[in-house]
């Protein structure tokens, strides 16, 4: 299944292009915003509301768990690492990364950009309540079933926890809906794949075979690119067996090198809009 939906996005992606990857996307965040929300709602009425779910979990979860800006002295998250980590961060892929740039670049007009940036970052708050709570609410459900102990010991396996999404999908969701639900999961796989897809065989075909070939004609640099898609196809199937060799910790290695990359990038960034004096290969070097 995997496999078919990599090919069913490396095929529209590479036929459509950019394009074809934004009306898609379009549809896929409807499906979804719709199916996280209707998860939430669903998921918060099986445990009592939001004060059943602070009520089920109180007693085995710190009390952190229920608030986003944490001491300073936390070991995990100090609210002042969040402010400043998450800003640098979050200013490296919502300002510099190809993925958004590329959109932002196509729009229609300077407004059309500035307006798609806005509710962006409007939709960007939305996962911390179809994501997390629903989250929080299998966790509270999980108990309940004697799938996991209260304290959520040492001794249950980790996989356990991955499984809560459909497990809960499969177990608590009405009939009617649990289609829905697993398209939006399926909308959420796909478009992140078709964005990666689009961006990589657009900066290698303009910024590497491009500049290696200047006269080529548009049509064989739009066939190198399509060419990349379908390189990047192959390495995303056969990354699926190294996966979980990385365990619990693939996460982690996947922002470290974000980590070291994007305060320097953060810098650029406000550089080149602070001064007009700044190109490229000053940014370069």
């Amino acid at each position: 299944a995997t496999i078919f939906l990599i090919a069913a996005t490396t095929v529209y992606t590479a036929v459509g292009g950019l394009m074809a990857v934004i009306h898609t996307e379009i549809l896929q965040t409807v499906v979804l915003l719709l199916g996280g929300f209707i998860l939430m709602v669903i998921s918060l009425a099986q445990v009592g509301g939001y004060s059943g779910l602070h009520a089920r979990l109180d007693a085995h979860v710190p009390p952190a768990y229920f608030h986003i800006f944490r001491p300073n002295s936390d070991p995990d998250l100090p609210w002042l690492g969040l402010l400043t980590g998450y800003f640098i961060v979050s200013t490296w892929y919502w300002a510099c990364d190809q993925v958004i740039v590329q959109r932002t670049l196509a729009a229609r007009n300077v407004f059309h950009g500035q307006a798609g940036c806005a509710l962006g970052g409007l939709i960007k708050l939305l996962p911390g309540f179809i994501m997390v709570v629903p989250g929080m609410a299998a966790r509270a459900m999980m108990v309940e079933e004697g799938l996991i102990p209260p304290d959520g010991g040492e001794e249950v396996d980790k996989k356990v926890y991955d499984r809560a999404f459909t497990w809960m999908v499969m177990n608590r969701m009405p009939r009617n809906l649990k289609g829905l639900i697993i398209a939006a999961m399926l909308s959420a796989l796909m478009s992140s794949l078709a964005s990666i897809f689009n961006s990589c065989g657009t900066i290698v075909a303009l910024d590497v075979y491009k500049r290696h070939r200047p006269r080529a004609p548009e049509s064989e640099v739009v066939w190198a690119g399509r060419a990349i898609v379908g390189v990047m196809a192959v390495v995303s199937v056969a990354w699926l067996p190294v996966i979980p060799l990385f365990g619990e910790n693939l996460f982690l290695y996947i922002q470290k090198p974000v980590s070291y990359t994007a305060p320097p990038v953060l810098c650029l960034f406000f550089w080149g809009v602070l001064t007009p004096a700044v190109n490229a290969r000053g940014a370069h070097w």
